[in-house]
């Protein structure tokens, strides 16, 4: 539809200037030597969409869930002796930065879990999600 729209506006274009068009290969010439390309053709609403950036087939009926890098920190976390910011950064391959903001926002905000920060003996600052402890809010 939106296709034909493009040739009834090329055709228009080129009465009004007394000029001829022609179609080929999904391109509209008019003969004053100028390519017109023809717009995206709309795409059905049950096909699965292409993400323009990434080039991606998305879903879009399916809901995001968790991403795996997410998961990782969070099973990191859960652990006993729980996770450095070191360990966190080697997993996932972010910044610094980036695992302590997650730990903020996600973690603490998003999820409401009991984020505890201990220095160990050896001075290292260790993060873990404390299920006994409740959070206050």
């Amino acid at each position: 539809m939106a296709a034909t729209k493009e040739i009834q506006t090329a055709e228009a274009e080129a009465a009004a200037d007394d000029t001829s068009a022609t179609i080929a290969d999904g391109k509209v010439t008019l003969n004053r030597g100028r390519d017109v390309a023809a717009k995206h053709v709309a795409e059905p609403a049950n096909s699965p969409r292409r993400s323009v950036a990434a080039g991606k087939i998305v879903n879009p009926e399916k809901k995001p869930g968790r991403s795996p890098k997410a998961a990782i920190v969070l099973k990191k976390l859960n652990s006993p002796k729980g996770a450095t910011i070191e360990i966190l950064m080697g997993v996932t391959n972010w910044q610094a930065h980036s695992i302590r903001g997650f730990l903020s926002a996600v973690v603490r905000k998003k999820l409401g879990m009991n984020l505890v920060s201990d220095i160990g003996k050896d001075g290292v600052r260790r993060y873990r999600i404390d299920e006994a402890a409740s959070t206050s809010k």
